[in-house]
């Protein structure tokens, strides 16, 4: 996912592209940094913070309190695909997403993440068609 968001206060739309572009709105209220690999954000108020997904919809973040943050125990996720239309689809949205790239994002190399994710999605692509 993208690493972006949006300043209720100024309306400024923000996007870091690598772990040190660190932006900030216009009237300094929120701020992000990490790019693509660490999405680090700050703001003086959070209720004036919301993120902004792939697709440019607006998520409204809940903020919790540390002291109420509870263990999570892992929710199986069912999924009535088959392995190998998980893998493609993986595939297919990793293609869209970068499409959707703006042109000086586009001109970063590759990172040993976006790599690793590829050989996992190919993995269990393959692996799913020899059961």
């Amino acid at each position: 996912m993208r690493n972006r968001a949006k300043c209720k206060l100024c309306g400024d739309l923000l996007e870091s592209f690598h772990l040190s572009d660190w932006v900030e709105c216009k009237c300094q209220e929120i701020s992000i940094c990490g790019g693509l690999l660490k999405a680090e954000c700050a703001a003086r108020d959070w209720k004036n913070f919301i993120r902004i997904d792939d697709s440019g919809k607006e998520i409204i973040p809940k903020i919790v309190d540390k002291d109420q943050i509870e263990s999570v125990e892992d929710v199986p996720v069912s999924d009535d695909r088959s392995p190998k239309r998980v893998a493609f689809d993986c595939i297919k949205d990793m293609i869209e997403l970068r499409e959707r790239l703006p042109e000086q994002a586009l001109m970063r190399p590759v990172t040993e993440t976006d790599f690793l994710c590829l050989l996992y999605a190919l993995q269990s692509l393959l692996t799913s068609e020899n059961t």
